[in-house]
């Protein structure tokens, strides 16, 4: 009770607060040397009112107190004086509450320091810079460089641009947006077209010049409506996300205002001016011919909505969208009071621990702020984990592996085992708990699921097709003189399927005939004159190699007349073929299939699954479009390595080129490769029944293979990219 209270610096002030979400109003501490506010509630505001200067320290901390006077007069300055004389004002307060505002007050460096204090502050200072390695690693992910001290600038250039927050203006911006929208949907292939155009570096610098012109807008925008509402905006400057920077205003004035509609105005003035900029952008885009003009207004319509609706508007990382929540629910801190509500809300559903509640807070409201909490835990779970994945690509290999190590334990492991290892200290309070007991064998089943080795089956995209069959193209570029069977018919080998007749064959043939005619004429007029008669050896050697062309062009000639090459059924003709057609090399024109001979599926398999197959496993084909049919395979063969399935057709069939379901992309050869390493397996079956349909079907056979667990196939795949990305 004598313990001496810690002098209040004179430059605060205390302002009365906002309402918040559940009706509870409040007080602000606002510090102008560190330009920051912090929020207490009534009985905390009227303790700093009455808090007095230490002994021995000129003046008193002249703070306003809750009614609007100051305090200045010295009513002691011990903790036992502060109580006893908020005790007269009707206002009970424990040693415990005052212990935790001094700690509040000393925290936050709202109290004169003395030196003492002061060399304690430079130490700890100091100690931090020596600690570089720390301050990097923590600190790479995000950091700010302030750059200028815009608010000079701001108060002079507001009267200029005002006018652009008008309702005239408004509506105008909306009229134009709409008029770009239905200008532009008439013109929509064009409009999503632009964005394959723009593929290269040319479009990579006019959208890094986009958004830059952009941000600075949206930046401004938070910047000007703040200094209409009587806030100063101190700095702007530059931070870094992951590397990547991105401008940012500091509007923390905001705080002090009590209209909650003034406050969401600045919270959504930037993605307000990007949505204006990019409706204007758009309808100019559909009046303005090609040009650079054109090309700028879009990528602000574009870049513009997308990066306010993808970026801004998520309220899970301090964006505009997380104050923009805030304020419309009027809970301020929302993040830290939200996540410490949604673990106390966790550890209750878990094992149903009986704390105090860190809050009251509505019925509704708490449901929305555990909801918030959770969600905010999942989407950073995947944005921590994506950008760990992005740092170890995005950096040489050594050192992205480090970044990715501190990403996921820093970020990711480090608070599940914080709040695991409470869990683990207050076991002795869950084991009282039934709710921990059900909880625990909900977690053990989970886990004998993740582990038991259910899945007995292998998936694998394949196309099957005839065991045997033939295919049947132009030689050349042709033109269709007679069809001779249609689909379903049976045909004997030799049998004539069509014919063609090309009048390059014919062209060749003539002119061969008359070189030939000529050829021999000389021949015939013997030894006519010396000259000739010295020729007569190279004109012979003409003849044969005329005579020779003739007979390759009439062995060509016989090509065109399409003769079945096996027995067995006409399963497809080209659609629309006939008479008269003109066809080239690359049309597949008729497609048999020989009879009683079974059929065969070739399959690509991901190189996790494959140790699981063996030649002999049995199977079932489901095809992709020909409805409830299934057909009994057999593994016959699965390839030893990845080599020599590019030439395969299955990789044209199932490639997501053709809508297939293997990833493939282009390697450093130019060559499409599938993305991930997959090897070739072989089926074959018997089928009389379905054999007219059999010349190629893409589908799923699905495989009785070992059985394996979910842990199983994690693990597997976690050593084959460990092993994959090892090498240096």
């Amino acid at each position: 009770m004598d313990s001496p209270l810690p002098p209040l610096r004179d430059e605060l002030q205390l302002l009365e607060a906002a309402v918040d979400g559940d009706g509870q109003g409040g007080f602000l501490i606002f510090d102008p040397v560190q330009h920051k506010y912090f929020r207490i509630g009534l009985t905390a505001a009227k303790a700093l009112s009455t808090w007095t200067g230490a002994t021995g320290v000129s003046g008193a901390a002249r703070v306003p107190s809750a009614t609007g006077a100051t305090s200045t007069s010295g009513v002691g300055c011990t903790v036992g004086a502060l109580i006893a004389r908020l005790k007269q004002q009707g206002v009970l307060l424990g040693l415990d509450e005052v212990g935790a505002l001094v700690q509040f007050v000393v925290g936050n460096c709202l109290a004169v320091s003395g030196q003492g204090e002061a060399k304690k502050f430079v130490e700890s200072h100091e100690k931090t810079r020596q600690n570089l390695l720390m301050q990097g690693l923590h600190n790479y992910l995000f950091f700010k460089i302030p750059l200028l001290r815009p608010q000079r600038f701001l108060n002079a250039a507001f009267p200029y641009v005002s006018w652009l927050g008008s309702g005239v203006m408004i509506k105008t911006i909306m009229v134009l947006t709409l008029l770009g929208v239905f200008l532009t949907a008439r013109q929509f292939e064009v409009f999503v077209h632009s964005f394959a155009d723009f593929a290269n570096w040319q479009g990579a610098v006019l959208l890094a010049v986009t958004l830059v012109m952009l941000k600075t807008a949206h930046e401004l925008g938070h910047a000007f409506v703040a200094t209409r509402y009587k806030c100063q905006v101190p700095v702007m400057g530059v931070a870094f996300m992951v590397m990547l920077p991105m401008l940012y205003s500091e509007i923390s004035d905001a705080w002090k205002l009590k209209n909650k509609r003034q406050r969401l105005m600045i919270d959504g003035a930037g993605m307000m001016t990007e949505m204006a900029l990019g409706g204007i952008c758009l309808f100019l885009w559909a009046l303005l011919p090609d040009g650079p003009l054109r090309t700028v207004c879009f990528f602000v319509a574009t870049t513009g909505w997308i990066m306010s609706v993808v970026v801004n508007l998520s309220p899970f990382m301090r964006f505009d969208g997380y104050h923009i929540l805030a304020d419309s629910l009027g809970v301020h801190n929302l993040q830290a009071r939200g996540f410490a509500l949604g673990k106390w809300q966790l550890r209750k559903t878990l094992f149903g621990l009986g704390d105090k509640v860190p809050e009251v807070f509505s019925p509704r409201l708490h449901r929305l702020l555990v909801a918030y909490a959770w969600g905010t835990w999942i989407y950073r779970l995947v944005l921590f984990f994506g950008i760990a994945l992005m740092v170890y690509f995005l950096f040489f290999k050594l050192l992205g592996i480090v970044l990715f190590v501190v990403e996921i334990v820093w970020f990711i492991a480090l608070p599940v085992y914080r709040e695991a290892l409470l869990w683990w200290q207050r076991r002795s309070d869950i084991k009282q708990q039934q709710r921990a007991f059900l909880s625990l064998f909900l977690l053990m089943t989970v886990v004998v699921l993740l582990f038991l080795p259910l899945s007995r089956s292998v998936n694998i995209p394949a196309v099957i097709g005839a065991g045997r069959q033939a295919q049947y193209y132009a030689p050349v570029a042709a033109q269709v003189s007679e069809i001779m069977v249609r689909p379903g018919a049976f045909v004997k080998a030799g049998d004539v399927l069509a014919v063609l007749s090309s009048p390059v064959y014919k062209e060749a043939q003539l002119r061969a005939r008359l070189k030939l005619a000529l050829v021999e004429k000389r021949l015939a007029r013997g030894g006519a004159n010396a000259q000739e008669r010295a020729l007569r050896v190279v004109l012979e050697g003409e003849k044969d190699a005329l005579l020779g062309e003739l007979q390759g062009l009439a062995a060509k000639a016989t090509e065109l007349t399409l003769r079945a090459g096996i027995d067995g059924v006409v399963s497809e003709v080209a659609n629309d073929l006939h008479k008269g057609m003109w066809v080239n090399q690359d049309l597949r024109l008729m497609h048999v299939v020989a009879k009683d001979q079974g059929f065969e599926g070739r399959g690509l398999v991901y190189e996790t699954d494959v140790e699981r197959l063996s030649r002999g496993d049995k199977g079932v084909f489901i095809s992709e479009n020909a409805g409830p049919v299934k057909l009994d395979v057999v593994v016959e063969k699965i390839s030893a390595g990845l080599g020599g399935y590019a030439q395969g057709r299955e990789l044209a069939y199932l490639s997501d080129q053709n809508n297939g379901p293997i990833s493939m992309k282009k390697n450093r050869e130019g060559e499409i490769r599938p993305s991930k390493a997959v090897y070739r397996v072989l089926f074959i079956g018997r089928s009389d029944e379905h054999q007219g349909w059999l010349h190629e079907q893409r589908g799923t056979i699905v495989v009785k293979a070992r059985a394996q667990s979910v842990m199983g196939r994690f693990f597997r795949h976690a050593v084959s990219v460990i092993l994959r990305e090892s090498g240096f």
